[in-house]
């Protein structure tokens, strides 16, 4: 047994516990302990806990889950003298606070109490999200008490409001990261009871300024997102006439049913209480009745509106279904999300997810916190509509369910920061724990004695405005380049990594050198990515909408994110000159890229051609081999076409996809194979009948094989090599078919008709293959092979000379492994394609394509390097670039550096890892059924992914730097950069919590220090300690101006904490040893010190030191003492033991 394999047997054990206790049990265990508050707070793959020994088994449980989705947090309580626990799980807060009612409901265990949470508050989040709401997403429950088997039992009475009132409690000391709200088994009394307790409650009465009822208007947005997916199902979102099969005559269906009827709907009706039902029929008599209940999944029906309890759809009753809509007001619809939204999309039945359509009660709630106004509730059900346009259409485009589509937009629209307070949720979690409380006590736990000399919110935005203002950006030489950014979305800390570098060697050239570097700082235009997120926030198609109308919007789009970039950079500590951004959109950027166009193709080196590309079905645009992946594609059936030669000798030739045999253009048999003796005959084409050649071929899958260019690159040679027409297009840029005979069919249309046509000649063989596909990397949907006409740069000349440049060490990098990595790249690099068949992006002239999104940013580079205005400009001296944009970026730039100037266009070339985030991966362990719990099927693992926009993983800037400053960030930055993998940059929790609190201990220990000492200009005798710490200051100063030449950010980081320390400890040290002697030498040292520091770490953490130096400036001691090589050297030791022998 392995060590991973040892570590999950434990941790199913412990996450065993969890199914074993009863919510007694657990009870039990807090109340032995003397716990009335506990904690499970998640970050960046590790788990915090208030109380570990207590809460291992909880931990374990969530590290198996598959529900457990990088909740932030969540809270424990108890109360004396209540049968009760109160939970509040937190799932994300970057878009606002926690947001999701109270659960009020009988459980058998704390594993049922665990998953409602986990899956509620993820979909409350998804909810908040979707709707618009700046509200991140959470769940509260509160465990029924033990002599009760129904809340319903658990009548109004003074017991029942006192165990609320003890839940508001609860909720008043979380600080507001969590809002709770009316759900299951509570009412409006119930949230009035926890109203008097907190201001964190919603869904209050009418008359204690609440919105009541909210039932009309969750009715009312199931209606608009029914019409909207009749609308995508049908053409037309006029119900009249349509047959709507609903299912629960309660609060929210009634009002649906009398709105569907009020629109021509003919409304069927099903419902297990005979008293509700009985009050819509005395209503509307004409409503058909469904007898029994049951029997309205096999109703003659359009529409099927569940509007009762969840997981009526399920795999039991989606054969019955005979409707072309499944869209209702039920929680949790399917009884399994993923595999039933499958079922449903394979018959061909549109379904529009719960939380899309019944968000409002939500919404409602929401309202309440800023003022009640029903017509802004009224028109958020209308918002119901285009979102779930929006929902279909990107199912439509990514070729999966509306299941998966709502949950992909639902996630990347949860990823964005509230736009006025951040990720607070974060910070108020942040001081429950350092406020101690799973204690109980709301309090610091220390007073502070003293004022700091630096509080970063309050004094980072004076000196960013003091630097602007003194001109610290401007500068001529040298010139130092980063990582343009992107512009699709929000800015991340991966985007800044690079800025961030270059900031650091420009502010220490600066210091060491006395020179003022020039910063080459922009974006790119986002190409493809922005288009596609334009394209997500919109419930029309780019075709609806018209070409102008989308540009436009793409546009907006741009220059919103790129005001987000600059105020992201700018708060991070990274300062450019206005004037000197670079950006490919904006006039002179255009203007550069239009320029090096014309410049090719007056060189003759510009040319275009028809051939073979990938085309996304989701973009219609040709995809590069960068956005292309190669996966395994599992197929369950394969084909033999039956052949005979004209000698009579018979074959079976396998093909997998029928939709490619319109394509065939010949018959390929190995030279040395059983079929070598076919070669030279004709055969008919399968489909089309007319002879077709056989030819010989060493470069084969089989020893004969269809011969089709458009299935290989191979092929397509083939075909050239032996002057065959090889231009035989099968598909459209939409993924429909375009062979003749087969025009406007689906590829699984053209299937079935040829397996009809061929039935005499074709054997189908069932099983399971796992086939080479290629994918679009940005959406994940299989991408169609196409014969266009694309735009080319020759670039022959330029690789021999780039190869030339870079083996002649003409180029710089910053390790030998990236050289070799950019000369394996140049040595398969053949052809350059510019064009695009993207609607965003720099426009080729006289065409609807537009340039490559790196061809402009080669431009881009260009331009920072002072072309075109000079036509052979220098070098930029320095770039600091990201690993995964050396192909994309940095080799196109430097070709056509070659090609423009003759010569590279960078001198140096850093190159980082890409920013990486630890997370929780959940493996087969391969012992339980699909039945089985969680804790038994998976096996835990941390793995490292890239912080990536799709991933649904990205921070940005601002939410740390608010949370830990910006100079702590830089720092966490640095140390991060000694990964053992030279392409991964691992940001850790733990390095940031390092770089925090070394520097708040550097502040604080100074801020003590100064106003305990107070200046003298007496002449000052130094003491043993002072020596100690002055004698380091050279060597201290030559290891980390090295460094800095040699870009070792890492070793400088871990330079200013030990540095830090060492000061540390030297002023506890002092200050108690010479309690009762003047301290006069060491406010010398200190002031002699800071200057050193400010020399050298400035650069790293200019805030902080730039701060701590001019205080230390404005309190200098005058003094004529100095160390000098001739003063004694001690170790620390030696010095504290002469120390404390002076009297």
């Amino acid at each position: 047994m392995n060590k991973l394999e040892r570590a999950n047997r434990v941790r199913r054990q412990e996450a065993g516990l969890c199914r074993q206790w009863s919510l007694d049990d657990f009870h039990q265990v807090l109340r032995a302990a003397s716990v009335t508050r506990a904690y499970l707070v998640y970050e960046n793959g590790l788990f915090r806990l208030s109380h570990p020994h207590l809460l291992k088994p909880l931990q374990s449980f969530f590290e198996l889950s598959q529900d457990f989705s990088s909740h932030e947090g969540v809270f424990i309580g108890r109360e004396e003298g209540i049968d009760a626990l109160f939970f509040a799980f937190v799932h994300d807060t970057r878009r606002g606070l926690a947001q999701g009612g109270l659960r009020f409901a009988p459980y058998t265990n704390l594993a049922e109490v665990l998953v409602d949470g986990l899956r509620l508050s993820q979909g409350m989040t998804r909810k908040n999200a979707l709707a618009g709401l700046d509200w991140g997403g959470g769940k509260g429950i509160m465990t029924l008490p033990s002599q009760f088997k129904h809340p319903r039992e658990f009548q109004a009475s003074p017991e029942r409001q006192a165990c609320f009132e003890a839940y508001g409690r609860f909720v008043a000391s979380l600080g507001g990261v969590y809002y709770t709200a009316e759900d299951v088994g509570t009412n409006t009394q119930d949230m009035a009871a926890l109203l008097t307790q907190n201001r964190f409650t919603t869904c209050i009465p009418p008359e204690r300024g609440g919105s009541g009822n909210p039932s009309p208007f969750t009715a009312r947005g199931v209606l608009r997102a029914m019409q909207a997916a009749w609308l995508a199902l049908s053409g037309s979102d006029n119900l009249r006439g349509v047959r709507v099969a609903v299912q629960g005559t309660g609060n929210v269906g009634a009002p649906l049913i009398r709105a569907l009827d009020d629109l021509g709907a003919t409304v069927l009706i099903s419902e297990l209480n005979q008293a509700s039902l009985n009050e819509i029929l005395a209503e509307r008599p004409h409503l058909e009745v469904i007898s029994p209940p049951d029997a309205i999944f096999d109703a003659e029906a359009d529409i099927f509106a569940p509007c009762a309890i969840g997981a009526q759809v399920n795999a039991d009753t989606i054969p019955r279904l005979k409707v072309k809509l499944v869209c209702g007001a039920a929680n949790n619809i399917l009884k399994e999300p993923e595999a039933d939204a499958e079922r449903l999309r394979q018959r061909s039945i549109g379904f529009v997810p719960d939380f899309v359509c019944n968000r409002m009660g939500i919404v409602n709630c929401a309202d309440e916190w800023q003022g009640y106004l029903a017509e802004d509730v009224q028109l958020a059900a209308e918002r119901v509509f285009p979102d779930t346009l929006r929902v279909f259409n990107y199912a439509q485009s990514r070729h999966c369910t509306a299941t998966q589509a709502a949950n992909d937009l639902a996630d990347m629209a949860a990823s964005e920061l509230h736009p006025l307070m951040g990720h607070r949720g974060r910070r108020i979690i942040d001081h429950l724990i350092i406020s101690g409380w799973a204690q109980g006590d709301a309090k610091p736990k220390t007073e502070r004695r003293f004022e700091p000399i630096f509080v970063p919110v309050l004094d980072e935005p004076p000196l960013r405005l003091q630097w602007e203002r003194e001109g610290f950006y401007g500068g001529d030489f040298p010139v130092l380049a980063a990582t343009p950014y992107s512009t699709a979305f929000a800015p991340s800390l991966a985007d800044i990594l690079s800025s961030v570098l270059l900031d650091i060697k420009s502010r220490a050239l600066q210091l060491h050198q006395g020179v003022s570097p020039r910063r080459v700082l922009g974006t790119e235009h986002g190409g493809l990515a922005l288009q596609l997120a334009v394209e997500r926030n919109s419930p029309y198609t780019r075709e609806e909408l018209g070409r102008t109308e989308f540009v436009s919007m793409c546009r907006d789009h741009y220059f919103r994110n790129e005001a987000r970039v600059r105020e992201q950079l700018q708060v991070s500590g990274v300062g450019f000159e206005p004037p000197q951004w670079l950006s490919p959109m904006r006039d002179s950027g255009s203007s550069t890229v239009q320029a090096l166009y014309d410049f090719l193709n007056r060189s003759g080196l510009v040319y275009t051609q028809e051939c073979i590309a990938y085309h996304s079905p989701t973009s219609g645009s040709v995809m590069v081999a960068s956005d292309l992946k190669r996966s395994k594609l599992k197929v369950d059936s394969r084909y033999f076409y039956h052949l005979v030669s004209a000698s009579g000798k018979s074959a079976d030739v396998e093909i997998y996809f029928l939709e490619y045999l319109p394509g065939v253009v010949a018959l390929g048999v190995h030279p040395e194979g059983a079929y070598a003796d076919w070669v030279g005959q004709e055969i008919q084409h399968p489909i089309y009948r007319h002879p077709i050649p056989v030819l010989a071929s060493v470069n084969l899958n089989a020893e004969i094989e269809w011969i089709i260019p458009l299935a290989r690159k191979a092929h397509e040679r083939l075909a050239r090599e032996y002057g065959l027409n090889p231009q035989v297009q099968l598909f459209d840029a939409q993924g429909l078919m375009s062979a003749p005979e087969f025009q406007a069919f689906t590829p699984q249309q053209a299937c079935e008709n040829i397996v009809e046509r061929l039935a005499s000649r074709l054997r189908q063989e069932s099983g399971q293959w796992a086939v080479d596909a290629l994918y679009c990397s940005r959406s994940g949907v299989r991408v169609i092979p196409r014969y266009s006409e694309q735009r080319f740069v020759r670039i022959e000349q330029a690789v021999k000379d780039l190869k030339r440049a870079v083996m002649e060490n003409e180029i710089r990098f910053s390790s030998e492994l990236w050289k070799e990595h950019v000369l394996k790249i140049l040595s398969g690099l053949s052809i350059w394609c510019i064009s695009r068949q993207y609607w965003w992006g720099n426009a080729i002239p006289n065409s609807e394509d537009v340039f490559s999104t790196w061809f402009s940013m080669a431009a881009w580079v260009l331009q920072g390097a002072g072309w075109p205005d000079n036509p052979k400009p220098e070098a930029i001296d320095e770039v600091f670039v990201d690993q995964e944009l050396l192909f994309r970026w940095v080799v196109p730039s430097l070709l056509v550096g070659m090609i423009v100037t003759g010569q590279p266009v960078f001198k140096h070339i850093y190159v980082h890892g890409t920013l990486h985030v630890q997370e929780r991966h959940l493996l087969p362990s391969g012992q339980g059924s699909e039945q089985a719990s969680d804790e038994e099927r998976f096996q835990f693992k941390r793995v490292k992914r890239p912080m990536k926009y799709r991933l649904g993983n990205i921070v940005e800037p601002a939410t740390l730097v608010r949370r830990f400053g910006a100079d702590a960030l830089r720092l966490g930055f640095v140390l991060s950069l000694e990964s053992s993998a030279p392409d991964v940059v691992m940001l850790s929790e733990e390095r940031l919590r390092l770089a925090r609190k070394v520097l708040y201990e550097l502040n604080s220990k100074l801020s003590g220090f100064y106003q305990l000492v107070k200046a003298s200009d007496l002449p000052v005798e130094l003491l043993p300690l002072d020596c100690y710490l002055l004698q380091k200051i050279p060597d201290l100063e030559k290891c980390v101006s090295e460094a800095y030449q040699a870009n070792q950010f890492g070793l400088i980081g871990k330079e200013l904490i030990t540095a830090s320390r060492e000061l540390v400890k030297y002023i506890n040290t002092v200050i108690e040893l010479r309690r009762t002697k003047s301290l006069a030498s060491a406010l010398y040292v200190v002031q002699v010190v800071l200057s050193a520091y400010h020399q050298l770490f400035s650069p790293l953490c200019p805030f902080l030191f730039q701060k701590l130096f001019s205080w230390s400036r404005e309190r200098a001691v005058q003094t004529s003492a100095v160390f000098s090589e001739s003063d004694p050297l001690y170790s620390w030791e030696e010095a504290l033991l002469l120390e404390r022998e002076i009297p």
